[in-house]
């Protein structure tokens, strides 16, 4: 990790704790929720996709295209570039159905 992914993290922590000491973790937890909820709904008005999906969709997405392009024995160059990017499209596409159907059931 970068130092500004370092520091960043240093901080959500330290803040966490400050929170939980001085709220307790139960109301910690609500918060953390609400705020899930709260950035879920504004995702699904801008990009109309959940927070689930704006976070692990290419997580998820580039190593299924992977093993699929290995797979089927992708050709290199502009032919596997082109099988590439539409599989990626599709694959990404019933990714993000199933990540929004389940941030549905969660928020």
């Amino acid at each position: 990790m970068s130092k500004r992914q370092n520091s960043s993290l240093a901080d959500f922590i330290a803040l966490s704790a400050i929170l939980i000491y001085f709220t307790g973790v139960n109301n910690y937890l609500n918060l953390l929720f609400t705020t899930f909820k709260s950035i879920n709904a504004v995702l699904l008005q801008l990009e109309n996709a959940s927070i689930l999906s704006f976070i692990f969709k290419y997580s998820i997405t580039f190593p299924i295209v992977g093993l699929i392009l290995s797979y089927i024995g992708s050709p290199r160059g502009k032919e596997g570039y082109v099988i590439g990017k539409v599989l990626y499209f599709l694959v990404g596409y019933i990714v993000c159905l199933g990540l929004d159907n389940i941030a549905n059931l969660l928020f």
